[in-house]
């Protein structure tokens, strides 16, 4: 997403929409933050200036709607599958763990800042770039319309 070439970067968000649309939670946990790096670079924004650095308006539109579904893969817990049988009723005790790195509290002391394995995790790693994500997002509201909306929609997902 941060390639020179336009169209290289417009593929590249294509796939990213596509994994977003087949594996979410994989692809939210394992790459969430360098995900919103690469997000900050390719819409230009960083501590000094927040203007986008787009062609057109739709490859604008397909940037915000890509982000829009990034951000909302993080920030929203995945429903659990429900086991289909029950045995006994430990069952669910002794079955595969339906969660991402269940056993992450013994593991406290040597996990780093970095780990995105749950929703407060991305929450807290989102809130140290959400005021420069707002301010841009606010300049991008501007341009009204669809890319107006999602925008605002983005915003108040951030906010939350």
């Amino acid at each position: 997403m941060s390639h020179i070439d336009e169209s290289i970067r417009l593929d590249a968000l294509r796939f990213l929409e596509y994994l977003l649309q087949v594996h979410p939670d994989e692809v939210v946990r394992n790459h969430w933050q360098r995900t919103l790096e690469s997000f900050a670079t390719m819409f230009g924004w960083s501590q000094i200036r927040s203007k986008p650095n787009v062609n057109s308006k739709t490859n604008l539109l397909l940037q915000i709607n890509v982000l829009m579904a990034f951000l909302t893969a993080g920030l929203h817990e995945q429903p659990q599958q429900a086991l289909h049988f029950a045995i006994h009723r430990d069952t669910s005790k002794h079955a595969i763990p339906t969660t991402s790195f269940p056993f992450a509290y013994l593991f406290a002391d040597s996990l780093t800042t970095e780990s995105s394995q749950d929703v407060p995790a991305r929450r807290k790693q989102l809130s140290v770039q959400a005021p420069v994500m707002v301010s841009g997002l606010t300049e991008l509201k501007r341009y009204g319309g669809d890319i107006g909306r999602s925008c605002a929609k983005i915003i108040s997902l951030v906010a939350v």
